[in-house]
Order: C-alpha cells, then sequence, then structure tokens
C-alpha cells in the first residue's frame, strides 16, 4: 500500500469505502476468510487516515455523501457479523452438547439411559 502521506483525504477515504463495500459483499457471500483480510486492509487505510495532518474532505458535499454511504454499509455489515457470530455460538453449542457421547468404550444410549431413570 502506498504511504497515506502521498495520498489525499479524498483518495483514502475512496479506498475506505471501496473496501467496505467489499467486506459487505464477502459477508454476504460467507466467504469469512476474504471478509476478515478485507477488515485488515480497511484498518490500515484507517490509520493512515489518522496519520494525516489535515482532512478536509470531511466537510465537502461529496465527502458527507461517502459518509452517509458508509453509515449503512457499517450498519449492514454489523448486523451481518452478529448473525455470524450467532450461528457460530449455537453450533458451538451443540457441538458441545454432544462432547464425549459416543465415545469408545461405550455403547452410544448408555447416557441417556442414565437421565430418563
Amino acid at each position: 500500500m502506498v504511504n497515506s502521506s502521498q495520498r489525499t483525504a479524498a483518495e483514502l477515504w475512496q479506498d475506505y469505502l471501496f473496501l467496505s463495500r467489499e467486506m459487505l459483499k464477502f459477508l454476504e457471500r460467507k466467504e469469512h476468510e476474504l471478509f476478515f483480510e478485507l477488515m485488515s486492509q480497511r484498518e490500515a487505510v484507517q490509520h493512515m487516515l489518522d496519520e494525516l495532518a489535515k482532512d478536509d474532505f470531511k466537510h465537502t458535499a461529496q465527502g458527507q455523501a461517502l459518509f452517509l454511504e458508509l453509515r449503512g454499509l457499517n450498519l449492514s455489515i454489523t448486523q451481518k457479523v452478529q448473525l455470524f457470530l450467532n450461528h457460530a455460538k449455537q453450533k458451538h453449542s451443540a457441538s458441545k452438547a454432544y462432547d464425549g457421547y459416543g465415545e469408545a468404550g461405550g455403547d452410544a444410549g448408555s447416557r441417556f439411559d442414565r437421565l430418563i431413570k
């Protein structure tokens, strides 16, 4: 990636918007590894923006429109990540519920039989 001192705030914010759009796209496709890679790249752009001495782009009409779109994208990303995490927790809980069942050395129904007696 190019050093932030060589890029304008508008260019960096455009990169940030592009990465946000791509993050949402890969979340919708359930391609989580690519999502996390893009999230890492977006974080790098955020660091470049933080290092800028001047960011007047925020106060322009184009900047305000970009931030409005970003707000919607970030909301969608947050909701989809929350759904992913909830689904992962459910799968983990279901997996934990079966831990120890069917282990070698015992018949499959022995634990259930003890529970209903």
